[in-house]
């Protein structure tokens, strides 16, 4: 009769420890739920400095230039080698980032 008591013990524990775990899994996802939520407000104070808004409007100039010509339209000119004797070394066209954009 003892060993019946202390088995429906352990039984109990194991079923109380699975408990906790799904509770902890369920608290789990709820707090992802919420850091998620947390990133996607985004900025609450956009930034309006002069420069800010010329980046945007450069941003969008481009994107809708892509969509016209091709992803290749809007190249910028990066500095490589400034120093060196060689023309086509100093500077190379590269395309011009979008925000949205991954590259």
């Amino acid at each position: 009769m003892g060993q019946c008591i202390g088995h429906g013990a352990a039984k109990a524990r194991r079923v109380g420890a699975v408990d906790d775990a799904v509770v902890v899994a369920q608290r789990q996802r709820q707090h992802a739920a919420i850091a998620q939520s947390a990133v996607d407000q985004g900025r609450l104070v956009e930034d309006r400095s002069p420069a800010a808004v010329r980046r945007a409007r450069i941003a969008e100039a481009v994107g809708q230039l892509r969509q016209a010509v091709g992803p290749e339209a809007a190249l910028r000119v990066l500095e490589v080698d400034p120093g060196s004797r060689l023309p086509e070394r100093r500077a190379v066209l590269a395309p011009y980032p979008v925000e949205d954009d991954p590259r």
